[in-house]
């Protein structure tokens, strides 16, 4: 597994607000999880998100039999981020500075991701307030004879 963020701009009734969005890719599968946004990342929501993705019952790395999480130096994966990893014994694998293609699917996925607005995309419902997106179903491809 892989993470990383990238940031997308959304119309709030306070303008245009930066959003960071923290995403988990299974490099098996290629199948991206979309963990959390924010505009305002801080280490208890970090904390949070990884409680939720390491939960016994639900949460997605320990169902997908994790071991490795390979994730950049971003300043937002604090030491916090990678204790909580090690205790649902998960090792963190930090790549080193500026090395791009190390994490060559998560980036793939943060180009894709940047590259088609975040509202048609992902069919993004914006509350009234200032922090809450919510995600729906991603628009699925259809076969070739449907």
């Amino acid at each position: 597994m892989a993470t990383d963020f990238f940031t997308t701009e959304v119309w709030s009734r306070f303008g245009l607000v930066t959003y960071y969005v923290l995403f988990f890719i299974h490099l098996g599968t290629r199948k991206a999880h979309i963990a959390g946004l924010s505009a305002n990342p801080h280490q208890q929501w970090i904390a949070q998100i990884v409680r939720n993705i390491t939960d016994i019952d639900e949460g997605m790395l320990l169902q997908s039999n994790c071991r490795y999480l390979i994730h950049d130096r971003d300043s937002k994966f604090c030491e916090h981020f990678d204790s909580l990893l090690r205790s649902a014994n998960i090792e963190p694998v930090k790549l080193p500075a500026r090395s791009p293609n190390l994490n060559a699917y998560a980036e793939r996925f943060t180009m894709y991701s940047r590259s088609i607005p975040l509202i048609t995309a992902w069919n993004v419902i914006i509350k009234a307030s200032e922090t809450t997106l919510f995600f729906l179903n991603p628009p699925r491809r259809k076969a070739a004879n449907d």
